[in-house]
């Protein structure tokens, strides 16, 4: 068990009524590497962390209790772990285990955890090594918590296009399970994935982009059986471009939601509940909001504000938000004027509701591989966190 340095540099947000920016004098960011950025609340320790991959392959990790003071550390370097690959990164926290979570992918090919509890004490295994799963193709990696038994899952895509799920149930011990050749669904394209939970039956979802362009999807009942369904066949939605796809419940309206970018730029969407099935929308044209660039995507549930939200990269380098009250219609914004904030680049976004604060948050890489996070109030004001 490595320890954490307990003389890491704080820095304080200063408070305002309108948007306000942080200025660290005494922290020193690394331009980010290829886009690769992750962002989680950890709910059982009222925290948020966003990590990075800086460009020397380390992986940094900003956490704060309160949206104000905010702490630093390399987690490679404090953990003495393997160099990423720079690319492939998830940051998640682990109810069951009472810990938050950051994975990534070495040069090799090898899926790797770090994991502390609230007494800041890093850890890290190679769970490619332990439970000698095949090599993966270094890209994308996502996660989830089955409500069944509490185990946490992290999900890749492997050298052979197939789709791997790394369980464990005490987080040591890892089992890999090739969802691909359990369920004989098509390869993955390799670049897009998904996964989620839904709470209505606690089944477990896995969404892609096949080689075809097709959005799949992979269910499982609580009983691990798995299941595979073409969506774009079954439900004629438009094809992906094959960058990005988002999955996730809507609680307040017991709905699952996968959104996607298609080959003309559009938003596109496929939502269901338990007593219906897939309906195919084009949420760009019901919004009437200028089309995505086409890379970046989040999408996700705002308990708080009692709103489904979703973020994307317009064509001008602006974030655009869309927001959904339940039953009614969508609504814009355009983040980059409202919050006064710098240029984006499509190469990294990630969106979340902060339970404890009752905030939403929006991290992206700025067009000079900054990274930056947006806090959102429910007043409509947004506060911006710049890292230089």
């Amino acid at each position: 068990m490595t320890h954490a340095n307990g003389n890491r540099p704080a820095i304080t947000m200063a408070s305002s009524a309108t948007t306000s920016t942080l200025i660290p004098p005494a922290l020193h960011t690394l331009p980010v590497q290829g886009g690769a950025i992750a962002a989680s609340q950890w709910s059982n320790a009222g925290t948020t962390q966003t990590v990075y991959i800086d460009a020397n392959s380390h992986i940094q990790q900003l956490s704060s209790k309160d949206g104000r003071t905010w702490q630093q550390t390399d987690l490679t370097q404090l953990t003495h772990s393997a160099v990423s690959n720079g690319k492939a990164l998830t940051s998640y926290s682990w109810d069951k285990g009472d810990s938050q979570q950051v994975a990534f992918i070495d040069t090799l090919g090898h899926v790797h955890v770090l994991w502390a509890g609230e007494d800041g004490h890093w850890q890290v295994l190679d769970i490619t090594q332990q439970a000698h799963a095949p090599l993966a193709n270094g890209v994308i990696l996502v996660n989830y918590e089955a409500a069944s038994d509490g185990s946490q899952h992290i999900v890749y895509i492997d050298q052979q296009k197939h789709i791997q799920d790394l369980a464990s149930i005490d987080g040591i011990t890892w089992q890999a399970t090739d969802i691909t050749k359990l369920t004989h669904a098509a390869l993955a394209d390799g670049t897009t994935l998904s996964a989620f939970v839904w709470s209505k039956d606690e089944s477990n979802h896995i969404v892609y982009v096949d080689t075809a362009k097709h959005l799949q999807e992979l269910s499982s009942s609580p009983d691990g059986n798995w299941q595979a369904d073409d969506l774009t066949q079954q439900y004629g939605a438009p094809l992906s471009n094959g960058h990005v796809v988002v999955a996730y419940e809507w609680r307040v309206t017991g709905s699952i939601i996968i959104d996607y970018i298609d080959n003309q730029k559009n938003i596109q969407e496929l939502s269901r509940s338990l007593a219906t099935v897939w309906a195919v929308s084009n949420l760009t044209n019901l919004s009437n909001r200028p089309p995505a660039s086409g890379q970046s995507l989040a999408g996700y549930d705002w308990e708080q504000g009692d709103l489904r939200v979703l973020i994307y990269v317009d064509e001008n380098k602006h974030l655009q938000e869309l927001s959904l009250p339940p039953y009614d219609r969508w609504q814009g914004t355009d983040l980059t004027l409202q919050a006064v904030t710098s240029l984006v680049s499509d190469s990294g976004l990630v969106g979340f509701g902060w339970s404890l604060q009752g905030t939403k948050e929006v991290v992206f890489v700025d067009v000079n591989q900054h990274v930056h996070e947006l806090t959102g109030f429910s007043n409509g004001k947004w506060q911006s966190a710049d890292w230089q």
